[in-house]
């Protein structure tokens, strides 16, 4: 289970640098000289993305395994974060460049980790039923 830990660290490492970057590169919002609504959601969500990526950087380099169940529930508490980053505000207009590339990228990575943080969750539990079957031969 260590190493399966470990893959799926850098995994959610990996989703949660990417979309960082890519927040704040290719999809970022609308640079005005105004600050907008859209701006202070990316904000939130590049504080969420840093927390997800310590926690699954954690789980990398830290085996224990409540820890691990920590570092799942923190990433999965931060995605669904992700997902509602919209509400905070957003442009109006649908062509804006934070409606075509900033909460969409936003929305991909957070279905990615909370997908990721479920396999995480499901591994550990049949990890958990075998023990007690291999206890109880």
């Amino acid at each position: 289970m260590k190493m399966k830990n470990r893959i799926i660290g850098v995994i959610g490492t990996l989703i949660a640098l990417t979309a960082l970057i890519g927040v704040n590169t290719f999809a970022h919002p609308c640079r005005a000289k105004m600050a907008m609504a859209c701006n202070y959601s990316t904000k939130g969500a590049v504080l969420v993305l840093i927390l997800i990526t310590a926690a699954a950087l954690s789980k990398v380099f830290i085996t224990d395994e409540k820890t691990s169940s920590v570092t799942d529930i923190i990433t999965a508490v931060g995605a669904v974060e992700l997902l509602f980053t919209k509400s905070i505000g957003s442009c109006k207009m649908d062509t804006m460049s934070c409606n075509t590339k900033t909460f969409p990228t936003l929305t991909v990575a957070a279905l990615l980790l909370i997908l990721l943080t479920l396999i995480s969750f499901l591994l550990r539990i049949i990890s958990l039923r075998r023990r007690k079957n291999a206890d109880r031969e």
